[in-house]
């Protein structure tokens, strides 16, 4: 249970951000919580970066003949780096939206936040399919809802609508990945993956990194942009790179080359030229994360999780900022 103690310390900020909402305390009081709760997380997951928990497992979770039956959430020096960088991005949009403590939203954004940074680092301590599984539904339902409550623009939800649809795909590849995979070649690290099979595993990343579609009309005030849409844009991206470091690790990768890597290549560079003349930073936003799912998905086809890590520091550091 160590292991899951800063998600449970984030949940539980979500739902005192709530509770005291409803019993009238005033925002500046709900924040002072929230800040010290989400520090306080923050803390303890530095702290795991010294000295990983046991890791929380659950086996037989579902009953029957399948290899869903099996919930791993653990924390190894691959994925922490990722996971500190998200509850970095958290905390920091937490304390960027003191600012708007006086906007009638302020709770639902800052709650939403919460939730999502929870479940996030939940996806990136993911040690099985069905701990990926499990985290990243929770991700989409949360984005859904606070795409339909709190932005609730007509072509938010049709593009929110479009988002998770793709990012549900990558999860229905994910269980016929599983499907057709031992679960104990996944845990002892022995998949022998064919081509075919690889094919899926790209096509997998690119579905749950969330840039399609490349354009989402999302609120362009700054009190979104800054704060929780930030959060939405950079989550699904972040927990697909932990991801790839897990696919990595489970078996002998198929090293692609010939046409998927020169599309990849070719993504990246209209990408780069296309956040270079973008008019504006948050115009070039979409770009610049294209951009890095590029990357991400060059590390996968030539089998090379070292660097992952960097390209999550380029995404958060640099994307939190655009």
């Amino acid at each position: 249970m160590l292991a899951v103690v800063p998600v449970l310390l984030l949940l539980l900020a979500a739902f005192l951000t709530w509770f005291l909402a409803l019993i009238k305390v005033r925002p500046g009081s709900i924040w002072l919580i929230i800040a010290v709760m989400s520090t306080a997380a923050w803390g303890v997951l530095l702290l795991f970066g010294l000295r990983a928990p046991e890791p929380l497992m659950i086996n037989e979770w579902l009953p029957g003949p399948h290899n869903f039956t099996s919930l791993i959430y653990s924390w190894t020096p691959q994925n922490w780096a990722i996971g500190f960088l998200v509850i970095n991005l958290l905390t920091a949009v937490i304390f960027s939206e003191a600012k708007y403590l006086d906007s009638p939203d302020y709770i639902r954004k800052i709650s939403g936040s919460l939730y999502l940074g929870a479940f996030a680092l939940l996806a990136v301590m993911a040690g099985s399919p069905l701990s990926f599984v499990v985290a990243w539904s929770l991700i989409d339902l949360i984005e859904f809802g606070v795409l339909s409550v709190l932005i609730g623009q007509e072509r938010s939800l049709v593009s929110a609508a479009t988002s998770i649809l793709f990012r549900g795909i990558g999860i229905f590849l994910l269980i016929f990945l599983t499907s057709v995979i031992p679960l104990d070649d996944f845990q002892t690290g022995s998949v022998v993956f064919t081509s075919s099979l690889w094919g899926v595993v790209i096509f997998l990343a690119l579905f749950r990194m969330g840039v399609l579609p490349l354009f989402q009309p999302f609120q362009s005030s700054p009190a979104y942009q800054r704060g929780i849409v930030t959060i939405l844009r950079l989550v699904p991206i972040a927990t697909t790179f932990a991801f790839i470091q897990y696919i990595l690790a489970a078996g002998q990768p198929v090293r692609l080359g010939g046409v998927w890597f020169t599309v990849t290549t070719i993504a990246i560079l209209w990408g780069a030229v296309s956040w270079f003349a973008a008019a504006n930073e948050l115009q070039g936003r979409s770009y610049f994360i294209f951009t890095l799912a590029g990357f991400g998905l060059a590390a996968l086809m030539t089998a090379n999780p070292e660097a992952l890590p960097g390209l999550a520091v380029v995404l958060i550091s640099a994307g939190a900022g655009l």
